[in-house]
């Protein structure tokens, strides 16, 4: 414990002193190139600051909660670390890129995929888990309606024991998989009743595989037992607490409380898991925590809130009670940029993987909207897509990606 202290109270004592020979010279630190976020950098403005600095080290000492600074916690540990403080020095000295423009993270970038596609498999074929981030594993589905066929996947999510959970959205059904696709079970069919849908859209998963369902069309949620077993339904037309106008997503995080991308109405909406509504968030626009049709969202292991924002093309990070952290996007083709943001998902360790509709591919980001690998192009080789929508991720970092060419697919980011 002592040597600890000690640790601390060194780090800190450099951290004032740069901070302080800093303000004196040059009080903001710009990265080289485009704005990027970087440890240290609390506002996602792409620089550090002396202040930002300082806050750290008040994070550090216990004087300051993490919230007030998340991209000082860059193993999204919950806490601020002297490795970390270190690393926000050299951020704040050096411009976040470095001196030669890369990321000073602690982690190392995923590589892009540039490895040409298997061949198309007509069944799922599992392959040895290449080393890759994005590599292919296997595809399954196909245009119909009979078991493990697909009209129009949307939603996908992962259950406890590694199964795959698709909204079948055309079809008006939820489908199970096993992890590498071999049809297991089946649920729902079209109408308003319970365990009926129209058009359903996202799905979630709670920590005791109760499986929630945005059904669209018909505004409302409902809550399934693993199987299949209707247990409750939630929401109906309009714009009040606890109303919905076209609900695009769900995700639950470690505490089941549970959150609805509330797409026309522009906004989020939290409830408990039996479908009590607790609070909300947003309005249409463009600044900072409000939308323009907010389509996926995701929450972490520490129950930060992502959305995808689809006409403002960016991803937005909240806190769980709606409060705004950080944002990263813009529209375009390059890395970290976006047309059309659709599906969003979290691994374990809080990076972030963006369904990029527009653009026919899934990007993986830190939780703090720092760019680490992309993959995926236009096509119906495996590998390609065709407008993805839905993703999810399992505790391996095997990722599933619905699209509307009527498939999932399955990657590896060991």
């Amino acid at each position: 414990m002592k040597r600890g202290l000690m640790t601390v109270s060194l780090a800190v004592g450099l951290v004032m002193a740069v901070a302080s020979a800093a303000a004196a010279d040059f009080p903001t630190f710009p990265a080289p190139g485009a704005a990027q976020t970087c440890e240290g950098d609390c506002n996602g403005n792409g620089s550090v600051a002396v202040d930002e600095i300082i806050l750290g080290v008040r994070i550090a000492l216990g004087e300051a909660p993490v919230d007030d600074c998340r991209g000082m916690d860059g193993d999204r540990s919950g806490a601020v670390t002297v490795n970390e403080l270190v690393a926000a020095v050299s951020g704040a000295l050096q411009g976040c890129g470095g001196p030669t423009g890369t990321p000073t993270h602690t982690n190392t970038p995923r590589p892009t995929n540039t490895a040409a596609a298997p061949a198309p498999t007509a069944t799922p074929t599992p392959t040895t888990m290449p080393a890759v981030c994005g590599s292919f594993i296997t595809i399954w589905g196909g245009l119909g309606s009979g078991d493990g066929q697909f009209n129009f996947p949307s939603g996908v999510a992962v259950t406890g024991d590694g199964h795959v959970l698709v909204v079948d959205s055309g079809n008006n059904r939820i489908e199970e998989f096993t992890n590498d696709g071999v049809f297991v079970a089946t649920f729902g069919s079209g109408g308003t009743g319970n365990g009926q849908f129209d058009a359903p859209a996202g799905i979630a998963v709670d920590a005791d595989d109760n499986v929630f369902v945005a059904d669209a069309n018909n505004s409302r949620m409902q809550k399934f037992t693993r199987t299949g077993t209707f247990l409750t339904q939630w929401g109906s037309p309009g714009n009040g607490d606890g109303e919905f106008s076209g609900p695009a997503a769900v995700a639950v995080d470690a505490g089941g409380t549970v959150y609805v991308a509330d797409r026309f109405n522009n906004r989020i909406q939290k409830f408990t898991s039996t479908g009590r509504f607790l609070d909300k968030w947003g309005m249409v626009g463009s600044a900072d925590g409000e939308f323009a049709n907010p389509i996926g969202v995701a929450a972490d292991h520490l129950g930060r809130v992502y959305v995808t924002d689809f006409f403002n093309a960016r991803v937005q990070e909240f806190t769980n009670a709606g409060t705004f952290l950080f944002k990263w996007g813009g529209t375009g083709f390059g890395d970290g940029e976006f047309i059309s943001p659709m599906g969003i998902a979290v691994d374990e360790s809080g990076n972030v993987f963006v369904v990029d509709d527009g653009n026919d591919r899934i990007q993986e980001f830190t939780g703090v909207g720092r760019f680490l690998t992309t993959w995926g192009s236009l096509g119906d080789e495996n590998g390609q897509f065709n407008s993805p929508v839905g993703v999810a991720v399992d505790a391996d970092r095997n990722v599933f990606v619905s699209d509307e060419g009527h498939h999932v697919q399955k990657f590896a980011c060991p």
